[in-house]
């Protein structure tokens, strides 16, 4: 039985309406298209290193581009790709501010080296590269807990120091909370 190439979730919809009623309508669309050109920076970098797309998969943690053989410094290169993505989309700041500025913020978010983020992914190319796999899994684990530590005293920080209510500290609990349910072996050869 062949899979399908495009898969969207049920839960993103539920995610997406949640975005219509709550985010105000230009920018959701800036951070839809955002996300569709970090989505495309990973696809192009894929096809150029000669790898296929497997599948393409939408749900409520964002998407998921599944492919096959994927390891070492090509999966960090397609990894940043998403971000370096984003990050060109600030060339268009005159232009489409709301869109430059999505995208800027994906691809900082990204660039995190917690599990299931292209940081990580980017981060775990190099690494094994150089270290044995116990090793680089020993120090991935050991940098993932410092920036979840880092970013949960900066959420505190936010809260009480800046008085930006508890916004912050949610935005931590549902970054651990989506880091520590998802393992890494359920995300391996996928770019998201």
């Amino acid at each position: 039985m062949r899979s399908r190439a495009f898969v969207i979730l049920p839960g993103s919809y539920i995610f997406l309406a949640l975005g219509v009623l709550l985010v105000p309508l230009p920018w959701l669309t800036a951070w839809l298209l955002a996300a569709a050109v970090h989505e495309l920076f990973h696809i192009l970098a894929l096809r150029l290193f000669g790898y296929p797309v497997e599948q393409i998969e939408i749900g409520m943690s964002g998407a998921k581009i599944k492919t096959c053989g994927l390891s070492g410094l090509r999966m960090s290169a397609c990894a940043l790709a998403g971000p370096l993505g984003g990050f060109l989309l600030l060339l268009f700041l005159r232009i489409a501010p709301r869109i430059a500025l999505c995208g800027a913020i994906q691809g900082l978010y990204n660039l995190l080296p917690i599990r299931s983020l292209d940081g990580e992914k980017a981060l775990r190319g190099i690494v094994e590269h150089y270290l044995p796999l116990r090793s680089a899994e020993r120090l991935l684990n050991a940098m993932e807990n410092c920036v979840l530590l880092l970013v949960t005293i900066c959420c505190l920080y936010a809260t009480m120091k800046l008085r930006l209510g508890i916004y912050p500290l949610i935005a931590a609990a549902l970054l651990i909370v989506r880091n520590k349910k998802i393992p890494c072996k359920a995300t391996a050869g996928r770019v998201q």
